[in-house]
């Protein structure tokens, strides 16, 4: 559990399930509603595979505690993350606002490399 991990509540949390469905205005309020979102990590070019790809984090949250969390999974500083193949959100935007923005089919894709990939 990535809270257990950081110590901190605020952080993402490794419990998720995916229902199965097609209702993705659904699952995207009752994320909302409770206040957890689904984030999707995918890797990029020769970034190691983490083993949990679906995680749940909280909308209060900044992105910066994704940012914590892929660093310390990984065991190195040198990584970059990314929305949906295509930008670097800024380490103290929240993680509810981004969602509500860029969310797709009810999760949020974060891409992580260890070199730029996308910029």
């Amino acid at each position: 559990n990535m809270a257990e991990v950081a110590g901190a509540a605020d952080t993402p949390t490794e419990d998720v399930a995916v229902p199965p469905g097609d209702d993705d205005k659904g699952r995207y309020e009752a994320a909302l509603r409770e206040g957890k979102v689904i984030l999707l990590l995918v890797h990029t070019a020769n970034a190691p595979i983490l083993k949990q790809k679906r995680v749940r984090a909280d909308t209060s949250s900044t992105f910066a505690s994704v940012i914590d969390h892929v660093r310390r999974k990984l065991k190195t500083d040198n990584v970059y993350l990314f929305v949906n193949s295509s930008f670097q959100p800024a380490p103290d935007e929240l993680i509810g606002d981004i969602f509500r923005c860029f969310h797709s089919k009810g999760l949020l894709v974060i891409n992580y490399a260890l070199s730029e990939a996308w910029g």
